[in-house]
């Protein structure tokens, strides 16, 4: 058993929690840890994120719960535990042996990383951004030098608040208060292609789709019809989501009138909180509240009970700024830029009528291209069809979205859908016997 009697209380804070809770039963969330943190469930529904700061102390929070948070002692508190007792529960742990590093460790790797970011080339006209997730060009590409690309995968900054010293050599009268600034601190790499399975070999629960990189942040992103540093500070508005891509989405969608003349959109700073809302996130969101007071805020979190938490949490950081709440019609507003284009339907103008109206008329047209063999043999050509193909896709992709279609309609889309796939493999096998 680890000696533990004659531990003073700044000893105790540097115990490695993470090896004392993994020994107590919990297991690692290996889909929710990084180098830098760790992420800690056990079967009772208790979760915690555990990481060191730069003095050695182990803390963690409850990404459930902000009031659960702190140190070992306060674990214990919050769980009606003696931290004397928690530690008598060890037998075979080693309570010298340390995995996650220091937080002055972690500031030399934010230097690498940065380091690194600088030397990715800029967003290129061909991403997945812009093929897969829909986002206007005219939107990313006036954002080539904020957005970088590593490979086919694209590269957000991160932001976190720095708290600047005092130099103590100075003398009393030349000191100043602390100073805060926005730091950029790491960089989000979102992949093209997600990783479905750790190094392990173990399968993903969900695949990976993002790798954080350096001190987890606010993604940030400035757009700016200036570049000049000044000009570019004067923010006007602030958008907020739980993902860079759904907050470009809801960006495109408050300037959807203004891409033709997208010199006259104002100066936005385009956050994303990649998922829950953290501590430090949290601290950031009441710098950018003091320092851009005349702002208007636009906070586009999930429709889901997360995205409803991250709202009130976001919302009661904003005490200067203007505030509004949007809410999007599908799960998010990636989902919903996606919808309107594939239903080529105003992303403003999504309402559950348009929708409907939307899918009868693909669906009449897809009925049109299922009238008899004679018309798709003798008088369809390859370019015709190729349209039937696309018309044949957006019903196929409505009908795989959690939308409210009346029973009617989508039974007519789904027969229709298998009338043309039938119709399809027939004149592929047709084509191919008269090429033999």
């Amino acid at each position: 058993m680890a000696r533990i009697s004659k531990l003073n209380p700044e000893e105790t804070l540097q115990l490695p929690l993470d090896q004392i809770l993994l020994n107590l039963g919990y297991f690692k969330d290996k889909n929710k840890s990084s180098k830098n943190h760790i992420k800690l469930k056990n079967d009772n529904g208790d979760a915690l994120v555990i990481s060191r700061n730069a003095k050695g102390d182990y803390l963690y929070f409850n990404p459930y719960d902000e009031r659960d948070k702190g140190n070992i002692f306060n674990f214990c508190k919050n769980r009606g535990l003696k931290v004397q007792d928690l530690l008598q529960l060890q037998k075979e742990t080693n309570l010298q042996c340390h995995t996650l590093p220091k937080n002055t460790e972690r500031d030399k790797e934010v230097e690498e990383v940065l380091a690194k970011f600088l030397t990715f080339k800029n967003l290129q006209p061909k991403n997945h951004f812009s093929s897969d997730r829909g986002i206007s060009n005219a939107i990313l590409q006036h954002l080539t030098s904020e957005i970088k690309m590593d490979g086919d995968n694209i590269a957000i900054p991160t932001y976190t608040i720095k708290t600047l010293q005092n130099t103590p050599n100075k003398p009393k009268q030349e000191q100043t208060q602390e100073q805060q600034i926005f730091s950029k601190t790491g960089y989000q790499l979102h992949l093209k292609n997600p990783i479905l399975k750790n190094k392990e070999g173990e399968t993903y629960t969900k695949p990976l789709k993002q790798i954080c990189y350096g001190k987890k942040g606010l993604e940030a992103i400035i757009f700016s019809n200036s570049k000049e540093k000044e000009e570019r500070s004067n923010i006007a508005k602030i958008i907020l989501t739980e993902s860079s891509i759904d907050s470009l989405s809801l960006f495109e969608k408050l300037n959807n009138e203004r891409l033709n003349k997208i010199n006259t959109i104002p100066n936005t700073l385009i956050l994303s909180t990649n998922g829950i809302i953290t501590e430090s996130q949290l601290q950031a969101l009441q710098y950018l509240d003091k320092k851009f007071p005349n702002a208007k805020v636009f906070l586009g979190f999930d429709r889901d009970k997360a995205g409803e938490k991250n709202t009130q949490k976001a919302q009661e950081c904003f005490k200067n700024a203007e505030v509004n709440v949007i809410k999007p019609y599908c799960k998010d507003f990636n989902e919903d830029l996606v919808l309107s284009k594939v239903l080529e339907i105003g992303i403003n103008a999504i309402t559950k009528d348009n929708i409907h109206q939307s899918l009868r008329d693909f669906n009449e047209n897809l009925a049109f291209f299922n009238k008899g063999e004679e018309f798709i043999y003798e008088h369809l050509k390859q370019q015709s069809f190729q349209q039937g193909i696309q018309i044949a896709t957006r019903v196929y992709y409505a009908l795989n979205q959690n939308l409210e279609i009346p029973q009617e309609l989508k039974q007519s889309m789904e027969k229709n859908l298998e009338t043309f796939n039938q119709k399809l493999l027939a004149f592929e096998n047709k084509m191919e016997k008269l090429k033999n």
